[in-house]
């Protein structure tokens, strides 16, 4: 049986509901969580192993980059 692997996606900025449900209804991992900057976005980085960041106004350092390869 083929395994398929599914896109993480973590939403560190305001993002509208009717976005979100689009995002989950294509089969997107969706994790949003608005309140992440600085280091707890270095750390949900770190934990979540997401493929996809989505930000508007959240700074995002090298440190943040670099807390997940695959990012």
């Amino acid at each position: 049986m083929e395994s398929t692997k599914q896109f993480r996606v973590l939403i560190a900025d305001q993002f509208s509901e009717e976005g979100m449900k689009e995002l989950l209804q294509s089969g997107l991992d969706v994790k949003y969580d608005a309140g992440l900057n600085g280091e707890s976005l270095t750390k949900a980085l770190g934990e979540y192993h997401p493929q996809v960041l989505v930000v508007r106004s959240t700074k995002v350092t090298a440190a943040d980059v670099n807390a997940d390869p695959k990012l």
